[in-house]
């Protein structure tokens, strides 16, 4: 009974933990959105997004993913750590040659002009944010979790001080933005270089890798990069269609949508970090099975309910939220936090599988759901318009989410959807549906109504989740 506690109890430490430091980043950002889409336009805006957005692909690509390998590889027992450290770092500065190669290239002959433009600010960005998930992940793998939280506060509010600055008083606009996010990722990646050491470790590199380790990583890593590129296509790629049927400026305003849902976002993704720390020390036990299943519980109505309050209230965040043109975002962020609820449950699967290393699945069920976006992307943005790429997300989460229940029951024996499941998204449907309503009276009444009978359905899991936690204070006081 023991040692069950002390599984809840350090990943609960762990989440705790990662949210003091993501809360002040990724909420600062957040409540200054106003800020952002008052003087920003909706074309600068939509810019900043694709910056963003092909950054994040060719990560994956030219890193091969090596930071999952850096965290997975360096929990295994008998690894000597600082020498997985080592041995990413040099696979990235591979990839980092080849990233300034393709830049300049696309620089010459064009290919990409908008691309050509910004060439400076996407490397710089890349070149930070490769570093930092390389550092993030060897961070975790040491257990200095709390390092992982000061450098994301020292990123925020970093980013936060210089946008001010820069895009306020400098009123440097676009660019004022784009420095902002360099620097403050900047001084968090100094900030982990000097916390883990990294400038010590990296002093007895060596010009010849480890073949047999460089091997391991990379048969880990590799698969990984499908996974990545195919939950990019998933998430991003709709930025590019919407771009190229509708233009810059109705990506600007599907942009911003996802603001409202990256607030489920960020609460997954802490659980997720958290949970992958777990879920790969607790893999060789017998009783993983059941611990996997039981978290999943908890996790899930917590995860339901979260989206159903904000569901319920999206309209009245995004006339706070959104200024001038960037209000009529608000169509699509119902259908696009019912496909971030889909993600984040993926995600906790995704982390069962990465303890069990079965990356093929990881990619196999990620590929599915790419396909089915890039297929719905093409027909619904043709015969609906913008939202069809929302209704595209949605169902490209729930493949990718059906793809891993199904491997999760094959690989560890367990069954993570029930009845009771189903009829909670059912639900959520209904009340993505009923938030289109006009009457906002009848609006609030329905979607308080269907909030209610999910918590009148899930009161048992509640009662239990509440009773356990309550367990864990008495046990921590005696």
């Amino acid at each position: 009974m023991a040692q069950q506690e002390n599984k809840y109890r350090y990943l609960i430490k762990n989440v705790g933990v990662l949210t003091i430091g993501s809360f002040g980043s990724k909420f600062l950002s957040f409540f200054l959105l106003p800020l952002y889409t008052s003087i920003l336009t909706t074309e600068e805006y939509g810019i900043s997004d694709f910056i963003h957005a092909t950054v994040n692909l060719l990560i994956p690509v030219f890193t091969l993913n090596i930071s999952d390998a850096v965290f997975r590889i360096s929990m295994e027992k008998g690894r000597d750590r600082e020498e997985v450290f080592r041995t990413g770092c040099q696979v990235f500065g591979a990839g980092f040659l080849l990233v300034v190669l393709f830049f300049w290239l696309n620089k010459i002959v064009q290919l990409n002009t908008l691309l050509s433009d910004y060439s400076g600010w996407c490397l710089f960005l890349y070149l930070t944010q490769a570093v930092n998930s390389i550092l993030l992940q060897y961070a975790r793998a040491m257990d200095q979790v709390s390092d992982v939280a000061v450098s994301g506060i020292i990123s925020a509010f970093s980013i936060a001080v210089i946008n001010i600055l820069c895009i306020v008083v400098f009123s440097m606009g676009l660019r004022g933005y784009l420095f902002a996010m360099v620097s403050g990722q900047a001084l968090a990646d100094f900030y982990l270089l000097y916390r883990l050491k990294a400038g010590k470790i990296l002093c007895r590199i060596r010009c010849r890798v480890s073949k047999e380790l460089c091997r391991d990583m990379i048969a880990y890593s590799l698969p990984l990069v499908v996974t990545t590129i195919s939950w990019w296509v998933i998430s991003a790629s709709d930025r590019y269609m919407v771009i190229w049927l509708c233009g810059v400026v109705e990506n600007g305003i599907y942009s911003v949508a996802y603001k409202i849902p990256g607030i489920l976002s960020v609460m997954q993704n802490l659980f997720t970090q958290a949970w992958q720390i777990s879920a790969v020390k607790e893999q060789e036990n017998d009783s993983a099975g059941g611990f996997y299943k039981e978290v999943y519980t908890q996790y899930h109505i917590c995860t339901v309910m979260v989206s159903a309050g904000l569901i319920g209230t999206s309209r009245l965040m995004a006339g706070i939220l959104f200024s001038n043109d960037f209000y009529r975002a608000w169509n699509y962020v119902p259908w696009l936090l019912f496909a971030t609820l889909f993600s984040g449950l993926s995600g906790y699967m995704g982390g069962i599988l990465a303890a069990l290393k079965d990356t093929k699945a990881l990619s196999v069920s990620c590929a599915a759901g790419a396909i089915v976006n890039i297929i719905l992307n093409m027909i619904l943005l043709k015969t609906v318009g913008t939202i069809g790429a929302a209704y595209a997300t949605l169902i490209s989460y729930m493949v990718t989410f059906v793809c891993r229940i199904i491997f999760v029951k094959k690989d560890a024996g367990i069954l993570l959807i029930t009845g009771k499941n189903i009829w909670m998204y059912v639900l959520i449907f209904m009340e993505c549906c009923v938030v289109g309503m006009e009457n906002r009276c009848l609006r609030y009444s329905i979607t308080g109504m269907l909030v209610f009978i999910m918590l009148a359905v899930n009161r048992d899991t509640i009662r239990t989740a509440i009773c356990k936690l309550s367990q864990m204070r008495k046990l921590r006081r005696k």
